[in-house]
């Protein structure tokens, strides 16, 4: 017996009112996902950092060379007056390690403008036009990190950690630039390719300075929002800072992420914590987190877009749950007759119950394909940028698992129905 072409037929009789059906369980599996894709990129942040965040350690924050040219250390101000009031991140990076030795590991990024690299990509953003000049920031993010970042691509994939077999350091760059994807750019610097172009609505990598720093910090609060067509902020790329060729144009990183090793005692952990806070007199002026405050509050942001949304997830799925039952007990109801005909034809009740099956089935599938074309169109009008999803598998699998719930649900009712039902009072009924 073709199941699904009687639960067609059925269905065709009464069309708008199971189409309204398959919109209620699409609109369903789109707020889900959306709840589901949001925490997704939220996640994708953290998720650098996490394994970092869960040890003993703090930021230190730092922004601008002013305030090293306050710092108290001997070597420190004899490596700036080397540099003519100016310090390289080599010799910084040297000096601090030196310092810390194996009782500490500093992650950190380096930040900086390319307006004076022959060769380099250009800005097409307003705020540049107006100033007449042409910025590209870029960030040079410590391996580890840069390895797990892969932010979201509108085109080409995410940069590879070391240079290419021609020599280039890979990058990916926001868009607002003229940069053109797997075009080389020869700069004083090195050759950099750029290999992809971020999403028009992205996140900066970390950085120390925001107005918060000195209230309650999750490591959200590190990532600077950038959208190409209504931030004043530069256009950027991003490269792992052991592919550059040079780090010594570059200024100081914006925050050092400062993780004691296991093996530290408590003496030398302040030891190293006093002398890195004397880099600027920072702890006056912006403050210093521990890492495990970040990272309870990191864990508390990403639980709060569940929170947030969960209750209005639970009325929903009710709500189209509660439609669906009702809808397949109508069903089953109308055409009792046609399955009493089917009986005393030879059929047996669990034929009809496959009838049944299929007919949810058919809903299923337009429901599905009502979705994937809500996915599509908010990805062509950018609302998924906008309102920054991420899709993973966690969204087939809570998708899947939540069609199944539905539907095993749904066939209770019906199944009674059918179970209790005699074929020949049925026909007598009608």
């Amino acid at each position: 017996m073709n199941y699904f072409r009687l639960a067609y037929d059925m269905i065709v009789n009464k069309f708008l009112f199971h189409l309204f059906i398959a919109v209620e369980i699409a609109g369903m599996l789109v707020l889900s996902n959306a709840l589901i894709s949001t925490y997704n990129s939220k996640q994708n942040l953290y998720s650098p950092f996490e394994s970092m965040l869960e040890k003993e350690g703090f930021v230190l924050q730092l922004y601008g060379m002013e305030l090293i040219s306050m710092a108290e250390d001997d070597e420190l101000q004899a490596l700036i007056q080397k540099g003519n009031g100016t310090i390289s991140t080599d010799d910084l990076t040297e000096l601090l390690l030196n310092y810390v030795g194996t009782d500490a590991e500093l992650t950190y990024s380096y930040t900086g403008s390319m307006t004076s690299l022959e060769g380099a990509p250009r800005s097409l953003m307003e705020s540049d036009r107006l100033e007449n000049e042409s910025y590209v920031d870029f960030y040079y993010v410590d391996h580890d990190i840069f390895d797990k970042m892969n932010l979201p691509l509108e085109a080409g994939r995410w940069a590879a950690s070391e240079k290419n077999e021609n020599g280039e350091t890979e990058v990916v760059i926001s868009q607002g630039t003229d940069a053109v994807l797997n075009q080389v750019y020869n700069t004083k610097c090195g050759k950099f390719r750029v290999v992809g172009i971020l999403t028009r609505n992205t996140y900066r990598p970390p950085v120390g300075y925001n107005s918060k720093v000195l209230g309650k910090l999750s490591i959200f609060d590190y990532y600077v929002p950038f959208d190409s067509s209504i931030s004043t902020s530069n256009p950027f790329f991003i490269a792992d800072l052991n592919a550059v060729q040079s780090t010594d144009f570059l200024t100081l990183s914006d925050c050092v992420f400062v993780s004691f090793s296991s093996s530290a005692s408590d003496e030398r952990k302040n030891q190293i914590r006093d002398y890195l806070l004397t880099f600027g007199n920072i702890r006056e002026i912006y403050g210093q987190e521990d890492f495990t405050t970040i990272h309870n509050n990191s864990y508390e942001y990403l639980m709060n877009i569940y929170r947030r949304m969960l209750p209005m997830i639970i009325v929903v799925n009710i709500i189209v749950i509660a439609g669906l039952i009702g809808s397949a007990a109508i069903f089953t109801i109308k055409y009792k007759r046609y399955f009493g005909i089917f009986f005393l034809c030879g059929c047996r009740w669990k034929d009809c119950i496959k009838i049944i099956m299929a007919y949810l089935s058919i809903i299923y599938c337009a429901a599905v394909i009502l979705t994937f074309f809500a996915f599509a169109v908010m990805k062509l009008i950018n609302l998924d940028y906008l309102i920054g999803t991420e899709y993973s598998y966690n969204n087939l699998l809570f998708s899947f698992l939540e069609l199944i719930l539905m539907y095993l649900l749904a066939i209770i009712l019906p199944h009674t129905i059918i179970k209790t039902t005699s074929p020949v009072e049925t026909l007598r009924e009608n």
